[in-house]
């Protein structure tokens, strides 16, 4: 959270994505409510990965 929080502070615009495999329903919202651009459940698949890294940084190219 406070990464997030410290995002907005700097005026930072860089994506945040969370990954953790331990969050529930409540902490996802408030992840979102505060600026995550996305979660990633634990064990993350590296295609799902590879898709939202590219849906944020379209210009990546990816091996």
């Amino acid at each position: 959270m406070q990464l997030l929080n410290e995002r907005y502070t700097e005026g930072n615009r860089v994506p945040i994505i969370i990954t953790s495999g331990h969050a529930d329903r409540d902490d996802v919202i408030t992840l979102f409510r505060n600026g995550a651009a996305d979660f990633l459940p634990k064990p993350i698949h590296y295609e799902h990965l590879v898709q939202q890294l590219q849906r944020f940084f379209p210009t990546l190219q990816v091996r």
